[in-house]
């Protein structure tokens, strides 16, 4: 079936096509390169924060609180400003507190506590 002239035409066409192929792949290799140099600018700089639509946030994996917690929060702020409420409702001479603004002045008009800030 197989001669030896017709084995060695046979390793000769495979060397052939072998040189073919690494020299197509060499051409393709430094083509690529070439593009790949064109597309990307010299000093790449990073993107700024939200510049393709998405913003950049530490907190990606934050869980978000539940109805119960934001009530709970509500209302520890909501005392927080009353408390801070109340301070400002104090007689800035003697340090006495007041239940509300009108009794503050009935205070400081009876003792004479005004007091300039």
């Amino acid at each position: 079936f197989f001669d030896a002239e017709t084995a060695a035409e046979a390793d000769d066409s495979e060397k052939a096509a072998e040189a073919d192929y690494s020299g197509l792949h060499e051409r393709v290799e430094a083509q690529l390169h070439v593009s790949q140099e064109q597309e990307q600018p010299a000093a790449e700089e990073p993107a700024p924060a939200g510049a393709f639509g998405i913003e950049d946030s530490d907190d990606d994996w934050a869980v978000k609180p539940t109805a119960k917690q934001q009530r709970r929060k509500a209302r520890k702020e909501k005392r927080a400003r009353k408390e801070a409420k109340k301070a400002q409702e104090a007689c800035q001479v003697c340090g006495e507190s007041f239940e509300s603004r009108s009794a503050l002045f009935k205070h400081i008009k009876a003792e004479g506590h005004a007091s300039l800030k």
